[in-house]
């Protein structure tokens, strides 16, 4: 692949994120695009269009893109599967080609390592034996689940040696540090690095100032654009004329009085109460036992707030609150729907996904720092998305679990993510609309290391994807290549896909519960076992109609089809492309039944009720 490798043995560098959609990306249609560097990366090198998950759980993503075997192969299908022995890893497999390898962030593929007190609650983390690691055997700087072992602004992880490694700065920053490290002693040899950062995690709960704030921008969300310009512009006129009826209204003079009174009285409190502020700071500067003044926190909790009251409470909040906003933005169209309350801790993943961009940036700059980028291969992928529990909440979910929900299942927010193919190796630049699976990456990363890659490892070389298809965008516009994430705009669907190649891809579902899917260019469908057990069984022989969407008509997946009988035929003949992966990837070929009732038939007339007919 000349046009797209400088060497033979390029460096590696294997981003995997965790839950990130890709409509979190600028790249894929995020506005704003809060991604610049990805954004980058993808105007210069390929970017996938319509990448799928090839299990929605991160857990089972993970043990398929370091075994090159899907999760009913490995077993790896919970939150607290282990990674089989006796299984060739991808890091086994690059140590034998001569690469250094390095690890680095969250590993979650040796079962459950976490220490609990008496009421079950995580104390600590035990390190990863190095039996665990699959393969790797050099650098290290990972922790089992960093949710146990770190926060945004602390925590630690484990080297080589089993050693803990504290740090007291913000996790990513802490874990592009450690990146450094092992690219300052890399020698002349090739190296592969595996950078998994425990973002973006979406937010599980949220705080009594939080949800005010979520009622505050879904209040202020409601003002239009058009309303607020009409404001802007009338304000002065509207001004002169309350100022004309003060005056001449002697009630309307005693308000306007009134109100400014207060005003100043409110001025006056809160220049009160920041002096006191003042004052406590500097007496707890020396030393002083002093009670800190009380904080807003505390004024917001003993609010009552509901919607009618929703404009009085932004008058008197709206400072506190907007302060602490980090952006404007509107979440996807399926999470609005099924979930409305959503919007600030989408907020929050939004921060996240640009706090991780950030990591992305600094890992750049250190390769291009230390003469490495040129001839390095980045590959940026999630291992799943997100559904913000707005999916999955339906009669076939088998579980309560929060977590459980918002992962798993079929639905683009889970199962369509980001991949990028990019770094100073990569010479072709083009957008690629084929059907691809995640699960093709430890094949591709073989490829690249010029590996002979065995028959038994899934997937398809990706690269070779990319340039198989002579596109006139392939360079950019007029034939340049991009500099910067302005120069070139990629808009979701507006890529290459390659003649005669059948687009489709395999998706596992397990936790929620135990299913199959296949997602094409037009459909998604999914069928899902009743009698299984979601969370351990890993085949079943029989199951049921699950979901049936349309791209085309219902690109947000609103609208299930699955017993629709217009989209029988549609349906049938996806069971049957269905059944075959399942029998080419499983060795069985299971039945599958109806769902549980269909419309009449067009020509079937329904019996009228009881009441009407008398």
């Amino acid at each position: 692949m000349p046009d797209v490798i400088k060497s033979s043995r390029p460096n590696i560098v294997f981003i995997l994120t965790d839950q990130l959609r890709a409509d979190s990306c600028g790249c894929y249609g995020q506005n704003p695009a809060i991604t610049p560097v990805l954004d980058s990366l993808a105007a210069q090198g390929v970017k996938f269009n319509h990448a799928i998950a090839a299990h929605g759980t991160s857990t089972a993503a993970r043990g398929i893109l370091q075994t090159g075997k899907l999760a009913s192969d490995t077993g790896c299908v919970g939150l607290t599967s282990t990674l089989p022995q006796g299984v060739k890893t991808l890091a086994q497999y690059l140590t034998e080609a001569g690469y250094q390898t390095g690890y680095i962030g969250q590993w979650q593929l040796a079962g459950n390592k976490a220490l609990c007190d008496d009421k079950g609650n995580v104390t600590a983390e035990q390190a990863v034996e190095l039996s665990e690691r699959g393969g790797y055997t050099g650098f290290w700087r990972a922790a089992n689940d960093l949710g146990n072992t770190s926060d945004n602004n602390s925590g630690y992880v484990f080297d080589e040696n089993g050693a803990k490694i504290e740090f007291n700065q913000g996790r990513n920053e802490a874990l592009v540090g450690f990146a450094t490290d092992f690219l300052n002693q890399v020698g002349s040899e090739p190296f592969f690095l595996t950078f998994a950062p425990f973002d973006p995690m979406p937010q599980r709960k949220l705080t009594p100032i939080d949800y005010l704030r979520q009622i505050y921008l879904q209040y202020t969300e409601k003002v239009s654009a058009r309303e607020k310009a009409a404001e802007e512009n009338n304000r002065e006129a509207l001004a002169e004329v309350q100022k004309q009826e003060r005056l001449n209204n002697p009630q309307l003079k005693a308000e306007a009085e009134a109100r400014e009174r207060e005003e100043q009285e409110r001025a006056q409190r809160k220049a009160q109460e920041q002096a006191e502020e003042q004052a406590a700071e500097q007496a707890n500067k020396q030393g002083a036992e002093q009670d800190a003044p009380a904080v807003d926190d505390e004024k917001v909790k003993k609010l009552t707030v509901n919607e009618n009251e929703a404009s009085h409470w932004c008058y008197l909040c709206s400072d506190e609150i907007v302060k602490s906003i980090p952006l404007k933005c509107h979440p996807p169209v399926d999470s609005q729907i099924f979930r409305p309350g959503l919007l600030f801790e989408y907020d929050n993943y939004l921060g996240e996904c640009k706090q991780l961009d950030n990591a992305l940036g600094a890992l750049v700059a250190t390769l291009k720092d230390k003469g490495l980028y040129d001839n390095t291969v980045i590959i940026f992928a999630s291992m799943c998305g997100t559904s913000f529990n707005s999916r999955n909440v339906d009669l076939n979910c088998a579980t309560k679990d929060e977590f459980k929900m918002r992962t798993g299942g079929c639905h683009y927010a889970t199962v369509k993510v980001p991949l990028v193919l990019a770094g100073g190796a990569v010479k072709t630049c083009r957008p690629v609309d084929d059907v691809v699976s995640n699960s093709s990456l430890t094949r591709t990363v073989l490829s690249l290391a010029g590996v002979e890659v065995p028959s038994d490892i899934v997937g398809e070389d990706l690269l070779t994807l990319a340039h198989t298809v002579d596109s006139p965008e392939a360079q950019g516009p007029q034939g340049k290549t991009p500099e910067g994430p302005n120069e070139l705009s990629l808009p979701p669907h507006e890529g290459t896909i390659t003649p005669g190649r059948v687009q489709q891809a395999l998706v596992q579902i397990s936790e929620n519960r135990l299913g199959r899917a296949i997602v094409t260019d037009e459909f998604t469908y999914s069928i899902c076992a009743p009698d299984a057990d979601a969370s351990s069984d890993l085949h079943a022989d029989h199951y049921k109609d699950d979901f049936l969407y349309e791209e085309f008509s219902d690109p947000y997946q609103l609208y299930n089809k699955v017993l629709d009988r217009l989209y029988i035929d549609i349906k049938l003949k996806l069971r049957e492309q269905l059944l075959d992966l399942i029998e080419q990837t499983e060795q069985m070929r299971p039945t599958v039944a109806d769902g549980e009732r269909y419309y009449p038939p067009m020509d079937e007339e329904e019996e009228a009720p009881a009441e009407q007919a008398q």
